[in-house]
């Protein structure tokens, strides 16, 4: 599995959510939250790519700080969703899915939800890595 996949589950859960629930967010911090997404990575699977780990990204950390902690309430079944509570075949997204969706659960609700844009995130870039000589195009969460 890729990246590519682990966003575009996010932002289907989150479309979810949003079309079918009122979005609050939970008083959880944008560092902690950061935090708690790098380093949820099982060792091997986040290594170092030329001087940062390879998910750590401003476009993704921008996400992550502005709807990271969104949640939905359930209040049919009881229960608080997260756009992190994804199935992914993939054992090191799933991992970070299952962190992040912990951390969320148990923070308390603070307010609703409202975001002045239709998107957050960046779907993808293009950039130039000069060892290489050659273009690389990066993903990144990104929902509407």
């Amino acid at each position: 599995m890729e990246f590519k996949d682990f966003k575009m589950a996010v932002s289907k859960n989150f479309s979810f959510l949003a079309n079918n629930f009122s979005l609050c967010r939970v008083k959880v911090g944008k560092e902690d939250m950061w935090n708690t997404y790098l380093d949820s990575f099982p060792e091997g699977s986040n290594e170092i790519y030329k001087t940062n780990r390879e998910h750590d990204c401003n476009c993704c950390k921008h996400f992550i700080r502005t709807i990271g902690n969104v949640v939905a309430i359930d209040l049919k079944n009881h229960k608080i969703l997260t756009i992190w509570g994804v199935k992914i075949d993939d054992p090191a997204y799933q991992t970070v899915a299952d962190a992040m969706a912990a951390l969320v659960k148990t923070s308390p609700i603070l307010n609703i939800f409202l975001h002045n844009e239709n998107t957050v995130g960046v779907d993808t870039n293009i950039g130039y890595d000069a060892d290489r000589d050659m273009s690389i195009e990066w993903d990144h969460f990104f929902c509407r």
